[in-house]
């Protein structure tokens, strides 16, 4: 049963949700007649429950996530809000992931980022997975490309049935694209906004 006067914590709520609910954690803590900063965590874990502590679970703490440091749970949970502020300003909140990566595959011809085109594809879709568990995993990886991120969300069974149609940006050749091209003349011919969206449904 949970003996704080809290609701349970919402990942997917808003940045500034987050921080308020750490607020009010913290004063309802001080009004306890005698707080034990050693429980601390273990308060916090309970008033907050499943998602949060499946989250601290899945980031591969070797021990308990109710050893961990109150401070060191707060912390965690913070980066948890400023992931989410990332999404929410690349990803509209009910957008497809076929639309989603259309839209990348747009902007790529019409911005000529040479060589980090692959970081800057890469980072704009870890920051717009809207599963904070995927999400971790994905920011822990050492230097994916953004072939890697499809790759790698395969291994749930529930996102590979919607990547699958979507992957193999590689076919548009978008490092070719830029390396060949001038990407505003590529964006003159007729009817591409046309063509890329027709090979964006057919990778």
């Amino acid at each position: 049963m949970n003996s704080t006067p809290l609701e349970f914590l919402d990942l997917n709520c808003s940045a500034r949700d987050i921080e308020d609910y750490f607020e009010r954690f913290e004063i309802w803590w001080l009004t306890r007649s005698k707080p034990d900063e050693g429980k601390k965590s273990a308060f916090f874990l309970n008033a907050a429950r499943k998602n949060a502590h499946i989250l601290i679970k899945n980031l591969d703490y070797p021990s308990p996530p109710v050893s961990l440091p109150y401070e060191d749970l707060k912390s965690l949970f913070l980066h948890v809000k400023s992931t989410n502020f990332e999404a929410s300003m690349v990803r509209n909140p009910n957008q497809g992931i076929r639309k989603f990566i259309y839209d990348f595959l747009i902007q790529a011809v019409k911005c000529d980022f040479g060589n980090l085109l692959d970081m800057q594809l890469r980072d704009r879709l870890i920051s717009g997975i809207n599963n904070t568990v995927l999400q971790n995993e994905l920011l822990k990886l050492s230097n994916p490309t953004f072939n890697d991120v499809p790759a790698h969300c395969e291994q749930y069974q529930d996102i590979r049935q919607l990547l699958h149609p979507c992957r193999r940006p590689s076919n548009l050749q978008l490092c070719s694209i830029h390396s060949k091209l001038n990407p505003r003349k590529f964006m003159q011919q007729p009817n591409i906004s046309k063509q890329l969206h027709n090979l964006a449904h057919t990778m």
